[in-house]
């Protein structure tokens, strides 16, 4: 299928938050592609360094937009979505501001898209920017049993996957414009992180599949994650993980199982603390017991570092977290079982 000059065109929507570099290189492996009918437009999230300014000034060939305020990951991002769509974007390609695609990334997805009309949501394969051999993933997969999604780090896996239970990341993601406008934009309550997972659901509900795109790839630097280990994360990965990972499943776990779903959810909760608790971390304790008391309170949004757990809650929270941990996975009551058992 031909998508030369006549291709539909798509909105290439990157969000920055402090981010010149990372932009400037992204812009730059876009512009090298051989893919002709796109736009690319900039989001600048009310970033505090500057850069906003910077990239308005210095970059050419984009669409700037400045919001007056950090409207989050899907904020930004339904901005940059709409500005598309009102310009006559045909897609809109959501991609990390710390990204680098290859020449023909975009026209191999575009492609697919044409030739697959189920498809609502399409990804290349996402490369470390670090180790280009290595496959950061290939999507993730929803395990509803264990209300857990892991990710496809081996693409020979995409073969067995239910694509009902296939769950594509926001870092190169390619939408409809059908899609856009049968299920409507990404929900601003989430902030950040969570919210991909719950439009794939209502991609879903509106009878589009996602796919992966085998012949197209990015590369993605992934700056947090190469941190290294999980507690160097910052504070607000904590808090909205906590928060919307709750509010994700109990949206969509249905009758009793959402029961099931709370003790799983309180034993992650309970472990994290308690790890946190050998580490001397009270800052994360504090981020995570705060994300799951809004979670309750249904206080969506930016993270208001106002609104607290009650005091007398975290302190029994965290007075025996793994006691409480182990009582919910019933390895107390088996442990007092077997003593009198053997008595």
């Amino acid at each position: 299928m031909s998508i030369g000059v006549n291709g539909p065109k798509v909105g290439i929507v990157i969000i920055n938050w402090k981010s010149y570099d990372d932009i400037v290189e992204c812009v730059d492996s876009i512009k090298a592609s051989d893919y002709i009918n796109y736009e690319i437009i900039v989001v600048d999230n009310a970033s505090p360094d500057g850069s906003g300014e910077q990239i308005e000034k210095t970059v050419p060939g984009i669409v700037f937009i400045k919001s007056k305020e950090n409207l989050g990951w899907g904020g930004g991002n339904n901005l940059g979505i709409k500005a598309a769509l009102a310009r006559g974007a045909d897609y809109a390609w959501l991609l990390n501001a710390d990204t680098k695609i290859t020449p023909d990334c975009l026209s191999e997805m575009v492609r697919a898209a044409q030739m697959d009309p189920a498809a609502g949501l399409l990804t290349p394969l996402i490369y470390y920017y670090l180790d280009p051999q290595k496959l950061q993933h290939a999507g993730s997969v929803f395990n509803w049993p264990e209300f857990s999604v892991r990710s496809i780090c081996d693409v020979r896996e995409l073969d067995a996957i239910d694509e009902n239970n296939l769950w594509l990341w926001g870092t190169a993601l390619l939408i409809k414009k059908e899609l856009l406008e049968a299920a409507g934009y990404y929900n601003e309550e989430y902030f950040v992180y969570c919210e991909d997972m719950e439009y794939a659901m209502r991609a879903r509900q509106n009878g589009y599949t996602p796919k992966v795109v085998l012949s197209a790839k990015i590369y993605h630097k992934c700056h947090e994650i190469n941190k290294g280990v999980r507690k160097n994360m910052p504070l607000h990965y904590y808090f909205y993980q906590t928060r919307n990972v709750f509010w994700f499943w109990a949206s969509y776990v249905k009758g009793f199982r959402k029961l099931r779903f709370l003790r799983f959810y309180l034993i992650q909760i309970l472990e994290e603390i308690g790890h946190s608790k050998e580490l001397g971390r009270r800052d994360i304790i504090d981020a995570c017991l705060d994300g799951f008391y809004c979670a309750l309170r249904n206080k969506g949004g930016v993270w208001d570092s106002t609104f607290h757990m009650p005091k007398i809650l975290k302190g029994l929270a965290t007075s025996h977290p793994f006691f409480f941990m182990r009582m919910l996975k019933g390895e107390i009551l088996c442990s007092v079982h077997d003593k009198l058992r053997r008595a």
